[in-house]
């Protein structure tokens, strides 16, 4: 079509004008913005060549299609340049050219970390014209106020979205639509932070490839970092490792510059995962150096966690707990509640192992109530071994608090350290450190690679909460877990 289009005469018709903008819109979502922008390109050329300007309607949805591109391709300032003054013209009387302005508008406001402005944006749509509406316009829409209220910590509000819109788009799509594919990384998220792994990778594995064709950048990223978790989590290093590869290669061939540095952060945390501290430190600076090129707060926010994950492997933690207090005071301004749940929490665990318990505590407190209300089973085991320590000194030195218990049922811990559970292999695992084995004979002997053995033996760290072999032998044998 791009290649047809250019045997037209180069005239200024309303038709052909009307055909190269669809034209143009749809290669943008198809992240071809080379093609794209060569249409629109090609318009102005045209028009400047005429006395009469375009009509304004027509300029509009030049305009925003344009802004489109640019959000597409992570020029996030070019694109907000070009669509926040077309707010004004909302609405329009063409319900698609408004949809279109909310929707490019709140997602740049995303990208920018101002969830509470994509709501208010989205407020500006009309609402009393259903009847007109865009089946894709509404799909982006979901997805935009999904990943808003996702970020401002309002799961239940970011599921109904999602999934209201997901419903609606199966009834005339079927199952395995663009629009399930641009849905299905929001609502893997919502399940993985409430602990639903299984889940998570069922909504996403069978989407795999219209995922990677069709999903905005956002949803790119939430993807593959979920996949990745739930690999490591299963002890699947590699595949875990080659996933997010795949999804940095991608990132690398549309310019996605935000997708590389979250999947840089994942790299970062993932190697830490297996002590390989040199790669980690790798692509931490690798990602430092985006993040200054970029000046964006989510990169430095990113930059700023995996710096502090890296202090807290050499075995620094009150540098580590220091270096994210600027980012959760700039996090909760704001309104990115998720994210600074997270920080927080890990935080609250470096400065456990500073020595600050009480700190830790506060620290901690605020999280907690969030994670409690909204059953964020999975983000409490993502803070780390030392959490569970945490909540237990907080149980019998602080005033009684619901949200404690609530913390520890999420987790699955008990006050008695019998109920203790290990799956076969980290029992095996114990078995040969008890023996004094090293990390690559553990390996031989179970037939699995050394990555996964240290993947094991984080496992048993965390359950045992301890910090090296020797007190996870000593704390097995207090627990009658070796004889």
């Amino acid at each position: 079509m791009v290649r047809w289009i250019r045997y037209l005469p180069a005239t200024p018709d309303p038709y052909r004008i009307e055909l190269q903008l669809n034209l143009a819109w749809a290669l943008a979502h198809q992240f071809h913005f080379a093609d794209a922008r060569q249409l629109l390109d090609a318009i102005d050329a045209m028009v400047a060549i005429q006395t009469t300007p375009l009509p304004r309607a027509t300029w509009v949805k030049q305009r925003v299609v344009r802004a489109i591109c640019e959000a597409f391709a992570d020029n996030i300032s070019g694109s907000i340049t070009l669509v926040e003054p077309l707010l004004k013209e909302v609405p329009c009387n063409d319900v698609w050219v408004d949809g279109l302005v909310c929707n490019i508008l709140s997602y740049c406001h995303l990208a920018l970390a101002h969830p509470q402005r994509t709501l208010d944006v989205q407020q500006r749509f009309p609402m009393g014209m259903a009847k007109n509406r865009n089946m894709f316009i509404e799909v982006y829409r979901a997805f935009v106020l999904s990943l808003a209220y996702l970020r401002q910590g309002n799961l239940d509000e970011a599921e109904r979205q999602a999934t209201q819109a997901w419903q609606q788009a199966e009834q005339q799509t079927g199952s395995h639509s663009s629009s399930g594919a641009t849905l299905a990384p929001l609502l893997a998220t919502i399940a993985w932070i409430r602990g639903e792994g299984d889940a998570a990778h069922a909504l996403l594995t069978p989407r795999l490839g219209m995922i990677d064709d069709c999903c905005p950048a956002d949803g790119v990223s939430l993807c593959y970092a979920i996949l990745a978790r739930w690999a490591q989590i299963n002890g699947q290093y590699d595949d875990a490792h080659a996933l997010l590869i795949h999804a940095e290669q991608l990132s690398l061939r549309r310019g996605w510059w935000r997708v590389r540095i979250d999947l840089l952060a994942e790299r970062v945390k993932l190697f830490l995962d297996v002590e390989d501290t040199h790669s980690a430190r790798q692509c931490a600076h690798t990602l430092a150096g985006l993040a200054q090129d970029a000046n964006n707060l989510i990169a430095h926010w990113q930059s700023a966690l995996s710096e502090s994950r890296l202090l807290l492997a050499e075995n620094q933690p009150q540098a580590a707990a220091t270096r994210l207090d600027a980012v959760i005071i700039e996090q909760e301004a704001h309104g990115e509640t998720l994210f600074a749940l997270r920080v927080r929490l890990l935080q609250a665990a470096a400065l456990w192992r500073a020595g600050k318990t009480r700190q830790a505590a506060m620290t901690c407190k605020p999280a907690l109530a969030l994670a409690v209300q909204h059953k964020m089973a999975r983000s409490l085991h993502e803070a780390g071994h030392e959490l569970p320590a945490l909540l237990r000194w907080m149980r019998e030195h602080l005033a009684p608090d619901d949200n404690i218990t609530e913390a520890e049922n999420l987790l699955g811990i008990s006050s008695q350290p019998d109920t203790l559970r290990l799956t076969e292999r980290e029992q095996q695992t114990l078995r040969l450190i008890a023996e004094g084995n090293s990390n690559k004979a553990i390996a031989r002997t179970l037939g699995i690679s050394v990555e996964t053995v240290k993947w094991h033996l984080k496992q048993l760290y965390e359950k045992l909460e301890v910090n090296g072999r020797i007190q996870a032998v000593n704390q097995a044998r207090k627990r009658g877990l070796l004889v």
